[in-house]
């Protein structure tokens, strides 16, 4: 457990369980630490690039449509190159790190799948050419096929694997024997499938007053709300609606705590 953004004795109720992947919790744990709200990470998945970006796949392509940050990792890290395309990203924390990648004039919808299909639909023709989903191997939305039901021609490459963990820490297990954590947080349905999953299984975890903070509602659906006292979800599902949500629920802890 890394408890390097550890918060004062006094604010332990304002510790959270960070169970994003381990190559993009770091930055998010020194982030929300900066505004008063300490994590611990916990990664549910780790991500692993399943194969090299092969040219012929990517070379009919007029356009790529990016829905996570790993996918746009994966593809750079792998050789990959948004140069000559449109590029379409599901939300502005994807966008911003085909950014830093230094890709230029993104087009992003505002955080799901649906809204990445309603932006496609009302800035590419079908005659504009094919586009390509970059995307890992396992998926809640498939943009592919769901643009070829509209008469676009579109493919789907996969980049990258998000590998469920197989267990959960022996000091996290501690952290929660002790009720050191106050909630959970889940950016992705599968992790909060795999630590619902993992928590069931083990009679070693006791969870007693957690709440889970979720993305979004599709995230929220994919938690078992017998694990959990509270459940809730971002009004938006991007990062920064996650951010908002948790920073209210913070200071609200904070205002009610009467603890030592």
């Amino acid at each position: 457990m890394d408890l390097s953004s550890r918060p004062p004795r006094d604010q332990k109720m304002r510790r959270l369980l960070l169970t994003r992947s381990d190559l993009q919790a770091g930055e998010m744990v020194e982030s929300l630490a900066s505004m008063g709200i300490f994590c611990v990470s916990e990664p549910m998945l780790s991500i692993q690039h399943v194969r090299q970006v092969e040219a012929e796949a990517l070379e009919p392509a007029a356009a790529l449509a990016f829905t996570s940050a790993n996918g746009v990792d994966a593809f750079i890290g792998q050789g990959g190159s948004p140069a000559g395309k449109v590029i379409y990203a599901v939300g502005p924390e994807t966008a911003g790190r085909l950014a830093a990648h230094g890709a230029q004039s993104v087009l992003a919808g505002t955080g799901d799948a649906a809204s990445l299909l309603r932006l496609i639909c009302s800035t590419w023709r079908p005659a504009d050419g094919m586009i390509v989903h970059v995307s890992g191997r396992d998926i809640s939305c498939d943009i592919a096929a769901e643009l070829r039901q509209w008469g676009y021609r579109s493919r789907r490459t996969v980049v990258y694997a998000a590998v469920p963990s197989a267990s959960i820490s022996r000091s996290t297990l501690e952290g929660l024997h002790n009720n050191a954590f106050s909630g959970v947080i889940f950016l992705s349905r599968r992790a909060a499938e795999v630590f619902c999953s993992l928590v069931e299984r083990n009679a070693e975890i006791s969870i007693d007053g957690l709440t889970a903070f979720c993305l979004s509602k599709s995230v929220s659906e994919a938690v078992n709300p017998g694990v959990f006292e509270q459940l809730k979800w971002a009004s938006h599902p991007t990062r920064g609606g996650l951010v908002e949500l948790l920073a209210s629920k913070v200071q609200a802890a904070k205002a009610t705590w009467t603890g030592p």
